[in-house]
């Protein structure tokens, strides 16, 4: 067997593969019926309880909408006249009507004159579907118009944060105030997502129901109305103090477009932006004194480029933003050419706004008609987002970031999504690489050119989530850059599952005799045993095979891969290397036979930053999820000593933290310590010294990186910095540790301290450990190395049996820091909990959060079997015995299960590398420093 980890599939054995390809086809068609359910179904029980569509037997086309806001009051009142065509013959109509809507004054009547008018038999409303249904008399005529008018009013709601998923969207009113006047203010604002436009007024409540608006708005005269469209008429009403405004027309939009806010303004700033498209005014407005200076330099920049970009200008002449003191707690508040959002939000540092601007095409002018749709269209925005924002920023914002940094920490550390909303961000960040996949695979030009013709092509209508894959495929099939056999709605379909956040790796073994490459795909997963669902286990991806090789820097794609197994061949000769996904357009990590992985770390240099960042990111993941030996992982990352570019560097530290508490507690936890140390200082890494973030990110990342790794690991300047601390609090000796390379001090007392001794410094150690500083959690671990060890955890743990020692929180916390900051202190208290269990429960059983923490910590780190038997053993005698910590022992049981199969399968590579790399290590002396 090769260094390589044998892989799941032997290629030699291609009844075995047959045999693999058929179980995982059985078990993909299972997997097929979850997430047609999961993507197509649930997000429209989510949001519509289950609704059916409404039938299409007629359809708005003109809705005249008024609307008076009684701030004071509490509520609002209207009426809407909607004009209708009538698609087939019917004599019934059904739309959208909130329960919470009052309604009354209903009538129908005939448009053009000479029809005859039809006679509403029956009015029925159904609260369960938010439905009114009108029965006539007579029916309609295919292609005739009528109107629809209704009367209604309606309770504002509040606008705080107490939002939750069953209140949904609807008419608000809230309140601040005025820092000039010290006056409360009102405002009043519909904060809308598609589904509850019929909360605020009877509607055709569907994205696919698109029509044209004209909008009244009854308001007090100091007040000031935006709808996002112009004012082109005022006039008087019969309240004192009042006039009604109206606004429009506007283009076709679905009714949870409809914007309306009512305030008055503290100040307000307009701009002109102009692109090849045309010119658009960008106005600010903050309703009260500003929460902080306007820094508004990279919205006009990200309209501009869009513009450009996608080759098509907004069809609103101006584009009002609004900063509000408060919005209702995750409502969409974003409609044509008005944007709503949070005070502190007015700046360039919050990507929100800046999406904002991008869904004015993507949702309000080319509207999802579908709600599985909208999953599509917030990808697609949210990867147009992140992408303008990089190409017209020179300083990266604060919430502006690679994607893959936020994937990287799942492909870690195996989080897996058992709901659609709970994590929405990783979501957005998963389609945000998507579609740079698809960006880099298909050429940017096609995929520029396909975006345009897809807003162009479908602006003022409704699209379903295949619309986009279709453009796309067929911009791509005339520029050739997509092969005819290749669906992108497959590719996006396997890509793009709400409920699964896992992720491919790719296996390539190359025949070097024949130039060709055997390539294989499963899942990922770190998680040991591996106890993939079945579901999971079938997960198959679309990955395009791009690879680049000595003396080219641009990919080659050289196939799609859409099956379990392909073939390449026309690779370079035996002694130059390839790079499948050089540039991580892809979600998925790369596996190489050991030659391949051999030529890669002799050429490093010889590769883009890009793909040498790629390459760190890969070796270490494959290694910690049993891909790949780490002998072969840690000498690929020997690199990193002539490394100069900080972001190849940042994947080590931030790949480390996910095995710390693997390789802590073991016999190569100081040589392996001491390789992180050296690596992280070498180039001359100050970590004293705080980086600039806005000049140098990449340096930024890694400073801050590896600075938290080296207060783990032992960093000496800090290390000095505790002993000067402790020494103010007792007297200390120095000793140099040469199994770390570094001088370490203990407490006078623990040198042959006398009983006497231990009881005058007792007070001090308790001060001590009850002193927060950045080094203390290493500080603690090297006492491990000093003499009287053993006496002062059993000095700790004694103390615990005491009936007269009181522990507040913070006490009782450091001390289980203490007693379990070494594998020696971890297996002394260990034994002292089994010993003295029954006195210990008794004891602190009722402290809940102490008890369970004790429990927790001395569980959490156990690495041999020997000690594993004790646990199970334990909790066998002790049976039924263990309360609210039950879960806790089956937790540690199976952590320290996992934790044993990877000392057991890494150890051993890791303990090599450690021997070759770092000879052995001395002895702990005494220093006269």
């Amino acid at each position: 067997m090769s260094a390589l980890c044998a892989p799941r599939f032997q290629f030699a054995d291609r009844r075995v593969q047959a045999f693999n390809n058929m179980v995982r086809q059985i078990a993909l068609l299972l997997a097929l019926v979850s997430i047609v359910l999961s993507y197509d179904t649930q997000l429209l029980l989510s949001n519509l309880k289950g609704q059916q569509p409404l039938p299409r037997t007629v359809k708005p086309y003109i809705y005249l909408l008024e609307l008076h806001p009684r701030l004071s009051e509490g509520y609002f009142n209207g009426s809407v006249d909607i004009h209708i065509q009538c698609l087939e013959p019917t004599k019934i109509i059904v739309l959208h009507a909130h329960q919470d809507l009052q309604l009354e004054n209903i009538t129908f009547t005939a448009i053009s004159t000479g029809y005859a008018v039809p006679t509403i038999k029956e009015i029925e409303r159904n609260d369960s579907t938010d439905t009114l249904t009108l029965t006539l008399e007579e029916e309609l005529t295919e292609r005739d118009s009528y109107q629809l008018h209704i009367e209604f009013n309606g309770l504002l709601k509040t606008a705080d944060y107490q939002y939750t998923a069953t209140s949904g969207g609807g008419f608000f009113r809230g309140t601040y105030m005025d820092e000039r006047t010290l006056e409360m203010r009102w405002f009043a604002m519909t904060s809308m997502f598609p589904g509850s436009a019929r909360r605020v007024f009877p509607c055709f409540d569907e994205p696919s129901f698109k029509a044209e608006f004209l909008i009244g708005v009854t308001h007090s005269i100091n007040m000031t109305v935006l709808t996002g469209w112009p004012s082109y008429f005022n006039q008087s009403t019969e309240e004192e103090g009042y006039i009604k405004e109206y606004f429009g027309r506007t283009i076709r939009i679905a009714p949870f477009s409809v914007g309306v806010l009512v305030s008055s303004f503290n100040s307000s700033i307009a701009m002109n932006v102009t692109s090849s498209q045309g010119t658009t005014e960008l106005a600010v407005h903050h309703v009260r004194a500003p929460y902080q200076p306007v820094s508004m330099t990279l919205a006009p920049k990200v309209l501009q480029f869009l513009e450009d970009y996608l080759q098509t200008r907004l069809p609103v002449n101006k584009v009002d933003i609004v900063a509000m003191p408060t919005i209702p707690y995750d409502v969409k508040s974003d409609f044509p050419g008005l944007i709503l959002v949070q005070e502190y939000m007015v700046s360039d540092n919050f990507e929100d706004l800046h999406k904002y601007l991008v869904m004015q095409w993507l949702s309000h002018m080319v509207t999802p008609e579908t709600w599985s749709a909208f999953n599509v269209s917030d990808v697609l925005a949210s990867y147009l987002t992140t992408y303008a924002l990089s190409q017209v920023s020179t300083k990266r914002p604060g919430f502006i970031g690679d994607p893959r940094s936020v994937m990287y920490d799942i492909f870690a550390t195996n989080i897996n999504v058992s709901s659609y909303g709970d994590f929405v961000p990783y979501t957005k960040e998963r389609g945000v690489w998507f579609m740079n996949m698809l960006n880099e695979s298909l050429g940017e030009q096609t995929f520029r050119k396909a975006l345009g013709q897809y807003i162009r092509s479908n602006m003022y209508t409704t699209v379903t989530k295949d619309t986009l894959w279709s453009v796309m495929k067929q911009q791509a099939l005339e520029d050739g850059t997509l092969p005819s056999n290749v669906s992108l709605q497959q590719v996006a379909d396997s890509w793009l599952v709400p409920d699964c956040l896992r992720y491919p790796v790719l296996t390539v073994t190359r025949n070097y005799d024949d130039r060709s490459a055997s390539l294989e795909q499963h899942v990922f997963s770190t998680e040991l045993p591996r106890s993939l669902k079945l579901s999971e286990q079938a997960l198959l991806w679309w990955l395009p095979i791009e690879y680049i090789s000595p003396g080219t820097t641009v990919p080659h794609l050289a196939s799609w891969m859409g099956t379990y197994y392909q073939e390449i061949s026309g690779l370079p000769e035996e002694d130059e290397y390839i790079v499948v996904n050089p540039t991580d357009a892809g979600m998925f990590l790369v596996n190489y036979d050991p030659h391949n992985w051999r030529l890669l770390k002799r050429d490093f240099f010889q590769l883009p930053n890009k793909t040498r960042e790629k390459l760190m990111n890969d070796v270490l993941l494959l290694a910690n999820g049993g891909e790949l030996d780490y002998k072969t992982a840690l000498n690929f990352t020997l690199n990193l000593f002539d490394e100069t570019d900080y972001s190849v560097r940042t994947p080590l530290p931030n790949q480390i933290r996910n095995i710390e508490a693997l390789y802590s507690f073991t016999p190569v936890e100081e040589k392996f310590k001491m390789y992180l140390r050296r690596m992280m200082l070498s180039h001359g890494f100050d970590p004293s010294i705080q980086p600039d973030y806005q000049k140098d990110s990449n340096y930024a990342n890694y400073w801050y990186l590896a600075r938290e790794l080296l207060l783990k690991v032992g960093y000496q300047p800090k290390v000095d910095e505790g002993h000067e601390h402790l020494q103010q609090i007792m007297p200390t000796f120095l000793v140099n540790d040469t199994s770390s390379g570094m001088v370490i001090f203990c407490p006078e007392f623990m040198r042959n301290g006398s009983e006497e001794d231990w009881e005058k410094h007792n007070e001090e150690l308790q001060n001590f450990l009850n002193t927060e500083y950045e080094s203390k959690p290493f500080l603690e671990r090297s006492l491990a190395k000093c003499p009287g060890y053993s006496g002062l955890i059993e000095r700790v743990l004694n103390r615990t049996l005491d009936d007269t020692a009181v522990f507040s929180s913070m006490t009782w916390y450091n001390m289980v820091n203490l007693i379990t900051s070494s594998s020696k202190a971890q297996n002394i208290s260990l034994e002292f909990f089994f010993k003295h269990y029954n006195e210990l429960k008794h004891k602190f059983y009722f402290m809940q959060d102490m008890w369970t923490n004790m429990v927790s910590r001395l569980t959490d780190n156990i690495k041999t079997e020997g000690t594993l038997r004790k646990l199970n053993e334990f909790c066998k005698e002790h049976e039924g015995k263990l309360g609210y910590t039950q879960t806790v022992f089956d937790t540690a049981i199976k952590k320290a299960r996992k934790t044993i199969e990877w000392c057991r399968r890494s150890l051993p590579d890791i303990k090599i590398w450690l021997d070759e790399v770092f000879p052995s290590a001395g002895v702990i002396e005494e220093s006269n420093k």
